[in-house]
């Protein structure tokens, strides 16, 4: 399997930097892309919008430390249990000052286990639900449970981004989509299917449905007589 993924800048909706990968999603691409990106625009920082399939809480803390602010909707998980009408993880109130947990009933729950390995504490006060009024909204269980990951800000830090800016994922979706849909569609064809097999190959594919693109995003920016002038002026 074989995913095609890139940045497009957001003013000029030009591909700044694209890949095929062999992943079958896009949630370990999110510090290779942003690397590669800071290195084609010559930058040290940088502004970051993307969807879903990219949200991976420690590559998000590996950006935030470097200066990229990243705005990207967390992949969460849902309380499925008693057909999903228990109380979600964020019903519960998370205090960072003293690393605990409050429930809606206002008990507090204390971390009790930590794996190291995925870097996740699981918090619970078994003592408190023994006799709690709001169990059956909470847990089907003896008591809740909730998992906490080391990193677990990453993911609080653009949630707090994306309300203040309600119409980011908006830009995003008339920034990436259009350029996608063009090479996919119109440059590509066949329903956007490689024509050549291997990774190597496929990656040349893209890079020439990517020029192509490029090129006429160009011609339709700055005119075909400046590009000219300006291909002319590249070193040989």
């Amino acid at each position: 399997m074989s995913t095609f993924l890139g940045e497009v800048h957001t003013d000029t909706h030009l591909v700044v930097h694209h890949d095929v990968v062999q992943d079958g999603d896009d949630r370990r691409q999110l510090t290779p892309v942003v690397e590669a990106t800071r290195q084609a625009l010559k930058t040290k920082t940088l502004a970051v919008l993307a969807d879903t399939g990219y949200s991976n809480v420690e590559q998000q803390q590996h950006c935030e430390e470097r200066g990229i602010v990243c705005s990207i909707p967390p992949r969460r998980g849902i309380n499925s249990q008693g057909n999903g009408q228990l109380y979600q993880v964020s019903n519960l109130h998370y205090d960072r000052d003293r690393d605990t947990y409050h429930c809606p009933a206002g008990h507090t729950l204390y971390l009790k286990q930590w794996h190291a390995p995925k870097k996740i504490g699981i918090y619970a006060n078994p003592e408190a639900y023994r006799a709690c009024p709001q169990k059956a909204h909470c847990t089907t269980g003896s008591y809740r449970r909730v998992s906490r990951h080391q990193y677990k800000a990453a993911f609080d830090i653009p949630q707090r981004r994306l309300k203040a800016d309600p119409h980011a994922m908006t830009r995003r979706r008339a920034t990436v989509e259009h350029p996608f849909g063009t090479i996919k569609y119109d440059l590509m064809g066949n329903g956007g299917r490689l024509l050549v097999r291997g990774l190597r190959k496929g990656r040349g594919e893209i890079s020439l449905a990517v020029l192509t693109y490029n090129l006429k995003r160009l011609m339709n920016h700055i005119g075909t007589e400046a590009l000219k002038a300006r291909l002319r002026a590249l070193p040989a």
